[in-house]
Protein backbone atom coordinates (compact mmCIF):
# COMPACT_ATOMS: atom_id res chain seq x y z
CA UNK A 1 0.00 0.00 0.00
CA UNK A 2 1.33 3.41 -0.98
CA UNK A 3 2.70 5.71 1.93
CA UNK A 4 0.03 8.00 1.37
CA UNK A 5 -3.04 5.39 0.81
CA UNK A 6 -1.77 4.07 4.13
CA UNK A 7 -1.77 7.45 5.90
CA UNK A 8 -5.20 8.02 5.14
CA UNK A 9 -6.57 4.76 6.03
CA UNK A 10 -5.00 4.99 8.78
CA UNK A 11 -6.96 8.26 9.52
CA UNK A 12 -10.20 6.80 8.04
CA UNK A 13 -9.28 4.17 11.02
CA UNK A 14 -8.59 6.90 13.69
CA UNK A 15 -12.37 8.55 12.89
CA UNK A 16 -14.49 5.78 12.90
CA UNK A 17 -13.34 4.73 16.25
CA UNK A 18 -13.48 8.17 17.36
CA UNK A 19 -16.78 7.78 16.53
CA UNK A 20 -17.93 4.06 17.54
CA UNK A 21 -16.37 4.97 21.05
CA UNK A 22 -18.15 8.38 21.48
CA UNK A 23 -21.29 6.41 21.02
CA UNK A 24 -20.59 4.45 24.26
CA UNK A 25 -19.54 7.71 26.03
CA UNK A 26 -15.84 7.84 25.85
CA UNK A 27 -14.00 10.61 26.15
CA UNK A 28 -10.35 11.08 26.09
CA UNK A 29 -6.78 12.87 26.80
CA UNK A 30 -3.35 11.98 25.85
CA UNK A 31 -1.21 9.98 27.67
CA UNK A 32 2.27 11.82 27.65
CA UNK A 33 3.84 8.74 29.30
CA UNK A 34 3.01 5.95 26.38
CA UNK A 35 2.24 9.25 23.34
CA UNK A 36 -1.21 7.67 23.42
CA UNK A 37 -4.89 8.55 23.21
CA UNK A 38 -6.17 7.26 26.14
CA UNK A 39 -9.67 6.32 27.58
CA UNK A 40 -10.95 4.56 31.09
CA UNK A 41 -14.39 3.06 31.47
CA UNK A 42 -16.27 0.55 33.30
CA UNK A 43 -16.29 -2.91 32.57
CA UNK A 44 -20.22 -2.78 31.84
CA UNK A 45 -19.44 -1.05 28.58
CA UNK A 46 -16.70 -3.96 28.19
CA UNK A 47 -18.34 -5.85 25.31
CA UNK A 48 -19.18 -2.57 23.75
CA UNK A 49 -15.76 -1.44 23.27
CA UNK A 50 -14.24 -4.21 23.07
CA UNK A 51 -16.61 -4.90 19.98
CA UNK A 52 -16.20 -1.31 18.47
CA UNK A 53 -12.16 -1.74 18.60
CA UNK A 54 -11.90 -5.08 17.41
CA UNK A 55 -14.26 -3.93 14.29
CA UNK A 56 -11.03 -2.05 12.68
CA UNK A 57 -8.50 -3.29 14.62
CA UNK A 58 -8.86 -6.89 14.33
CA UNK A 59 -5.44 -8.60 14.80
CA UNK A 60 -5.68 -9.28 18.81
CA UNK A 61 -2.62 -10.64 20.64
CA UNK A 62 -2.46 -11.14 24.37
CA UNK A 63 0.48 -12.77 26.64
CA UNK A 64 0.50 -16.29 25.05
CA UNK A 65 0.68 -14.71 21.41
CA UNK A 66 3.33 -12.01 21.53
CA UNK A 67 5.70 -13.68 20.62
CA UNK A 68 4.03 -14.20 17.28
CA UNK A 69 3.68 -10.44 16.12
CA UNK A 70 6.01 -8.86 13.81
CA UNK A 71 9.41 -7.23 15.44
CA UNK A 72 7.48 -3.54 15.35
CA UNK A 73 4.81 -4.77 17.25
CA UNK A 74 6.89 -6.65 19.68
CA UNK A 75 8.60 -3.54 19.79
CA UNK A 76 5.47 -1.36 20.78
CA UNK A 77 4.65 -4.53 23.39
CA UNK A 78 7.83 -3.75 24.51
CA UNK A 79 7.12 0.36 24.97
CA UNK A 80 4.37 -0.58 27.23
CA UNK A 81 6.26 -2.87 29.64
CA UNK A 82 4.71 -5.90 28.08
CA UNK A 83 1.42 -8.00 27.45
CA UNK A 84 0.69 -9.15 31.02
CA UNK A 85 -1.90 -12.29 31.17
CA UNK A 86 -5.86 -10.49 30.96
CA UNK A 87 -4.00 -7.83 28.87
CA UNK A 88 -4.43 -7.67 24.99
CA UNK A 89 -3.12 -5.88 22.05
CA UNK A 90 -5.13 -5.26 19.24
CA UNK A 91 -3.92 -3.58 16.08
CA UNK A 92 -5.12 -2.78 12.41
CA UNK A 93 -2.82 -4.22 9.31
CA UNK A 94 0.79 -4.31 10.64
CA UNK A 95 2.44 -6.17 7.66
CA UNK A 96 1.37 -2.70 5.31
CA UNK A 97 4.07 -0.99 7.29
CA UNK A 98 2.48 1.84 9.74
CA UNK A 99 0.01 0.60 11.83
CA UNK A 100 -2.46 1.71 14.80
CA UNK A 101 -3.15 -0.38 18.32
CA UNK A 102 -4.95 -0.34 21.08
CA UNK A 103 -3.53 -1.74 24.38
CA UNK A 104 -6.47 -3.31 26.54
CA UNK A 105 -5.60 -2.82 30.20
CA UNK A 106 -8.15 -4.17 32.59
CA UNK A 107 -7.62 -2.70 35.99
CA UNK A 108 -6.59 -4.92 39.22
CA UNK A 109 -9.83 -3.25 41.07
CA UNK A 110 -11.81 -5.57 38.72
CA UNK A 111 -14.19 -2.65 37.76
CA UNK A 112 -12.35 -0.63 34.94
CA UNK A 113 -10.34 -0.54 32.00
CA UNK A 114 -7.99 1.79 30.21
CA UNK A 115 -7.61 1.46 26.62
CA UNK A 116 -4.73 3.57 24.73
CA UNK A 117 -4.40 3.88 21.11
CA UNK A 118 -1.43 5.25 19.16
CA UNK A 119 -0.27 5.07 15.51
CA UNK A 120 3.00 3.65 14.75
CA UNK A 121 4.35 5.94 11.42
CA UNK A 122 6.84 4.29 8.41
CA UNK A 123 8.55 7.23 7.63
CA UNK A 124 10.82 10.27 8.19
CA UNK A 125 10.58 12.21 11.18
CA UNK A 126 8.51 15.32 9.53
CA UNK A 127 6.17 12.86 8.14
CA UNK A 128 6.08 11.02 11.40
CA UNK A 129 5.25 14.34 13.40
CA UNK A 130 2.56 15.83 10.98
CA UNK A 131 0.77 12.40 10.96
CA UNK A 132 1.08 12.56 14.71
CA UNK A 133 -0.85 16.01 14.60
CA UNK A 134 -3.36 14.73 12.99
CA UNK A 135 -4.06 11.74 15.21
CA UNK A 136 -4.02 13.70 17.82
CA UNK A 137 -7.05 16.38 16.08
CA UNK A 138 -8.95 13.41 15.59
CA UNK A 139 -9.35 12.07 18.82
CA UNK A 140 -9.45 16.15 20.19
CA UNK A 141 -6.26 15.22 22.48
CA UNK A 142 -4.31 18.22 20.81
Amino acid sequence: MAAETQDSHLENISKDLVQSLAEGGLSWEWDNRFNTALTAFSVSKQELVHQAVSKSLDTILDASSIETASEAVKNVSKSLGGVSPGQQLLISDPESGSFLYCAWWPWGNGESISIRIAPVFIGDDGTKQALLSRFKEIFCVE
